[in-house]
């Protein structure tokens, strides 16, 4: 139900300080209403999330045109640093938050 409409550099390739913020994906998608059946939720996948920037762009940008949904997200992978990875298969279940802006 999400459509990238302006293509964005792949974080996968940025550098440091060169990912994309929240607003950039919340600016560069928009809501496809012929493919979305709403209910009260929706269930965002994503294949890799590192700080999150596109799944808070995609869910900002659902609430603001559904304000009273319940969004929740599911990614493959988490990335993280190798110093702090404990074992390959490690699930987390947390909460993504977006401070100032």
């Amino acid at each position: 139900c999400l459509e990238r409409v302006v293509k964005l550099p792949k974080s996968a390739f940025a550098g440091p300080g060169e990912r994309a913020e929240p607003i950039e994906h919340f600016n560069t998608m928009k809501v496809d209403t012929t493919r979305l059946t709403l209910g009260s939720e929706v269930l965002l996948v994503d294949d890799f999330i590192t700080r999150g920037s596109t799944i808070i762009g995609a869910a900002s940008l659902l609430k603001s045109g559904y304000p009273k949904l319940n969004i929740s997200a599911f990614t493959v992978v988490r990335t993280v640093y190798a110093k702090d990875l404990k074992q390959l298969v490690e699930p987390y279940v947390g909460e993504i938050l977006f401070e100032n802006g």
